[in-house]
């Protein structure tokens, strides 16, 4: 192992950080809008909401903060994968590189940029999720007559527009990780399809 490699093994073990912690609030989100909805079946703490709206704020809250948390961990991510690529040949640099190489599309006879990036798009459930749950609880708390719930509502999406902001940063964030990956291709056209490490 090179002393860049021994560099890198910071970062390396913070992107497995990062990832574990994605998947345990991932659980964790969805545990919790069950168990919403499960309490809200039996009890109505709130005195001046219906049960309705009690599931609707509380999943709307729910889902800022798993919003907010899964966006933080993939900027995360995306930060050190951007740190590996701006600095130097080792393991994990060569990976980021034969990862996001066309002519890699072929290594197993895939031709598309789909199938062979398909291990990035789980996020896209993960988001759609996201999306679909909060359009759902709003239009379920919208429907009350009270105007405390429909308030709480408003603000709650309101706020959504944070995390939607970060997810956006990401989104720049790893378009950015493509362009220096295209760079150091460019900048290496003789690099072998299925062996990036010279």
């Amino acid at each position: 192992m090179t002393d860049i490699d021994k560099k890198h093994a910071a970062q390396r073990d913070e992107i497995k950080l990062y990832f574990d912690k994605s998947f345990q609030s991932s659980i964790g989100y969805f545990a919790a809008i069950f168990a919403l909805i499960a309490l809200s079946r039996t009890s109505n703490a709130l005195e001046n909401f219906d049960v309705k709206s009690t599931v609707s704020i509380s999943i709307l809250l729910t889902n800022w903060l798993y919003f907010i948390l899964i966006s933080s961990c993939f900027f995360a991510i995306q930060k050190r994968v951007l740190y590996i690529l701006c600095t130097g040949p080792s393991l994990d640099y060569y990976w980021e590189i034969f990862s996001d190489n066309p002519l890699n599309y072929s290594v197993w006879k895939s031709r598309t940029r789909l199938s062979w990036k398909l291990d990035s798009y789980f996020v896209v459930p993960i988001f759609f999720v996201i999306i679909t749950i909060t359009v759902f609880a709003v239009y379920i708390g919208w429907q009350s007559p009270n105007t405390y719930t429909r308030v709480t509502i408003f603000v709650l999406v309101l706020l959504h527009a944070i995390p939607a902001w970060m997810t956006y940063c990401m989104i720049r964030l790893g378009l950015e990780c493509g362009r220096r990956v295209k760079e150091i291709l460019k900048s290496s056209p003789t690099q072998d399809a299925a062996s990036p490490v010279k």
